[in-house]
């Protein structure tokens, strides 16, 4: 075996990075495998088994540590070399020097890894040792078109949960150009400026092309594109629109920003078989949407967004985030406010994160928000406590409110009874969050027609129950 993707991460989400990288790694004729890795001490033993000569990582900021453990316990039994690529590295190549992962991966692996593995890693400028700089230069980005099909085959063949969810993922390209100031692109646009054009697109003879090789495979009842933003490129848009039920006719959800959106675009998605968007509003006040997430929209376009996709009767998702930088009590309740007159399908808040290298945490540091902490002890998730310095009672409601945000927003009748509001912002911390997991699945099934059989049911729930408990520990 040349190379073993390990994937400690165990839910029930697509690995595209994996996907796309063992498609190319193929192509040039390596032999590569994959391993969930659910016991750790059985994992070992099975890659001592497969003996390969790689063992490739790929994850984000949060897990990065975990890897990094598991890459030590494996060094002390076998001679191999590893990588990892992923946010983590991407932004942060520092983050090797106290581990025993080899080399680490910026951005774009597809022309990198081929050449790391072939012997050929010093014409790639992606890669980097544990002992070595960074680079300075990097790979030109990739032709999405020239490469291969995805390999859903190496984790599907695997995992019975991915392969039979009936609602499956797709990218249809690459790239954002907003400078959202809580989100990594800004940076990686300026990390890659020399890379080419960062916004890519597959052709829609590609993208029709490998949904249909899926669906040729396995269940597949909804496509989900997840995308930054789907409906950037308006040419690519409409000839999606008008090909896509024609040849393939399967509903679909993609995501949106509302300052692209009008009529043209939202009578396309529908006729299109669009079922479902996400879109964000983020915060529902003007200075902190505006000034310090630079999110550049208007109260009139997210209201405009809303009515257009209300009015073609398109399912639609928002996401928000709470607990931003300086934020008031009364400044998240006009988030919540505004996504009330929103009227979406559903409503989601996470807890900001302040990442390393993000314009919002610089802004936090500066401005005495935030006291820089190690990032191996940031939240692992958006569902923890803020890192904000704010006193305990005012952080636990901001964590009761993320809980009951959609809650509020589906039932505003409940937001809008001071006595019902007091009454529910008063249950424990661990209620809410059951509520908020019985609220949120339920519609979330629903809007994304995750049904199956009793077999796929029962395996699902109890992977998403393992997955829970294990948030509900680490908070």
């Amino acid at each position: 075996m040349d190379a073993v993707f390990v994937d400690l991460e165990q839910d029930i989400y697509d690995r595209h990075g994996i996907y796309a990288l063992s498609a190319v790694l193929k192509k040039h004729g390596l032999s590569v495998g994959y391993l969930p890795v659910n016991k750790e001490n059985a994992a070992l033993r099975r890659l001592q088994e497969m003996r390969p000569k790689y063992i490739l990582y790929s994850t984000y900021s949060s897990y990065f540590r975990k890897y990094a453990r598991f890459d030590a316990k494996i060094k002390k039994n076998m001679d191999c070399f590893s990588v990892i690529g992923g946010p983590c590295i991407t932004f942060n190549p520092n983050l090797l020097k106290d581990t025993t992962i080899d080399a680490g991966c910026m951005g774009e692996g597809e022309t990198a890894l081929p050449l790391l593995l072939t012997g050929n890693n010093k014409e790639s400028r992606n890669i980097f040792l544990r002992k070595d700089p960074s680079p300075v230069e990097f790979d030109h980005f990739v032709d999405l078109d020239a490469m291969p099909f995805p390999d859903r085959d190496i984790i599907y063949s695997h995992d019975y949960v991915r392969r039979m969810n009936p609602s499956k993922t797709f990218i249809s390209g690459r790239g954002c150009p907003f400078s959202c100031t809580y989100c990594f692109n800004h940076r990686y646009n300026k990390l890659f400026k020399n890379s080419g054009h960062v916004l890519r697109k597959k052709s829609v003879d590609y993208i029709l092309e490998e949904i249909r090789l899926v669906r040729g495979k396995y269940p597949l009842k909804l496509v989900i594109f997840i995308d930054d933003t789907f409906i950037l490129n308006k040419k690519w848009l409409f000839e999606f629109c008008e090909r896509f039920p024609r040849e393939l006719g399967v509903p679909y959800s993609c995501n949106i920003r509302a300052n692209l959106m009008n009529e043209d675009v939202a009578k396309a998605l529908s006729e299109s078989g669009c079922v479902m968007v996400n879109w964000s509003i983020e915060s529902g006040n003007d200075f902190f949407r505006n000034t310090v997430m630079k999110r550049n929209m208007t109260r009139e376009q997210i209201l405009n967004t809303a009515h257009l996709l209300n009015k073609y009767k398109i399912n639609h998702r928002i996401g928000n985030v709470i607990g931003l930088p300086g934020e008031k009590l009364e400044q998240i309740f006009e988030t919540l406010e505004l996504n009330i007159a929103a009227n979406p399908t559903l409503a989601l808040a996470n807890i900001f994160v302040p990442f390393p290298g993000l314009e919002m945490t610089r802004y936090a540091q500066e401005n005495g928000y935030f006291s820089e902490i190690p990032e191996e002890k940031l939240p692992l998730n958006y569902f923890s406590k803020s890192v904000m310095n704010i006193p305990p009672d005012a952080n636990e409601t901001i964590q009761k409110i993320m809980c009951l945000f959609p809650v509020f927003s589906s039932v505003p009748a409940i937001y809008k009874s001071p006595n019902l509001k007091k009454i529910a912002l008063g249950l424990p911390k661990p209620v809410l969050r059951l509520i908020y997991e019985i609220f949120y699945v339920a519609i979330f099934r629903s809007i994304y027609r995750m049904h199956g059989g009793i077999c796929y049911t029962t395996v699902t729930g109890f992977r998403y129950l393992k997955s829970l408990i294990r948030s509900l520990l680490v908070e």
